[in-house]
């Protein structure tokens, strides 16, 4: 085998004495061409892929930081419903006369038209009446108690995060009304909207009680930072942030994921298109180089010959 390559190479290899100055000055030129061009391609790639890299992650991280302003003013808008259902004169009226089978249909409307998912009444530390998905109301004004007028809460019998609101209700002594809304994947749907990134929303719960998959060293990275992490998640092909969603007090309440809709594929592609690019135009112009050195090369011979 080594006998045959020998061979091959002595037959490929011109013999200098045959050989014109004008072949060796084409293959000088075409060695250059393909050096200069490979590493121009080698370079042009890593640099994209950075470029590209950093622009993926970008993205996310900002779609991280609308998605939790979002909730901020949701959380803002909570405490506007529970006001305006506070000072209901018809809410006050019904609980000073004990006609709590009167109230529901009132908190109903309250909720569908401050777009809360759950509203509730409490007399003193008893709850009165509510509307909307079972909640643990009780452990819920302990978190607004501790929180203030606005919270944001993990009740425990449920495996959804919510924020909320409470308010006086008039001049009822001891009496608040609650409005709540779920962090679900209804809420996640609407911030994927907002955004433009795939949003969604992890229980606190669930990150410390399921099984480690690929986005829990994100998760973790986020938890630790307080702020925001963001990483490229490569057995998933995907460019991820996590924004951790804390209560005034400190509590860790959800995780907001947010990833594209799509794999970061088209990023790499393009980097391969761009530098296949920068390889042709490095190629034209040593080529016209190459041409230009050629003519030259001519004009002197004849030159000499004349």
């Amino acid at each position: 085998m080594l006998e045959r390559l020998k061979r091959l190479w002595t037959t490929l290899w011109p013999d200098p004495g045959k050989t014109s100055l004008g072949w060796w000055l084409v293959a000088v030129h075409v060695a250059i061409v393909l050096l200069v061009g490979g590493g121009i391609s080698y370079s042009a790639i890593g640099m994209l892929r950075d470029l590209a890299d950093d622009q993926g992650k970008a993205r996310v991280q900002l779609a991280g930081a609308m998605a939790r302003e979002d909730l901020r003013r949701m959380v803002e808008d909570a405490g506007t419903a529970a006001r305006v259902l506070a000072d209901q004169p018809t809410l006050q009226r019904l609980l000073a006369q004990g006609r709590t089978d009167a109230i529901p249909p009132i908190l109903r409307r309250a909720c569908e038209t401050g777009g809360m998912d759950a509203c509730a009444v409490f007399s003193g530390t008893q709850l009165t009446t509510q509307n909307g998905p079972p909640l643990d109301w009780q452990g819920i004004a302990n978190d607004s108690a501790e929180q203030g007028a606005t919270f944001m809460a993990l009740p425990s019998n449920i495996r959804l995060p919510i924020l909320g609101a409470s308010a006086s209700l008039g001049d009822t002594e001891g009496s608040k009304v609650f409005v709540a809304r779920l962090l679900n994947d209804k809420l996640a749907r609407s911030l994927t909207q907002q955004v433009g990134l795939e949003v969604k929303l992890v229980d606190y719960r669930s990150f410390t009680n399921d099984p480690v998959n690929a986005f829990t060293p994100l998760y973790s990275a986020a938890l630790a930072d307080g702020r925001s992490a963001v990483q490229r998640i490569n057995s998933q092909g995907v460019y991820a942030s996590c924004v951790p969603v804390f209560a005034s007090t400190g509590e860790a309440i959800a995780l907001i994921e947010l990833t594209p809709q799509s794999t970061y594929t088209p990023y790499l592609r393009a980097n391969v298109y761009a530098a296949a690019g920068m390889y042709d135009k490095a190629l034209e112009y040593y080529n016209a180089a190459l041409t230009n050195d050629f003519r030259n090369f001519c004009r002197r011979n004849s030159a000499a010959f004349m």
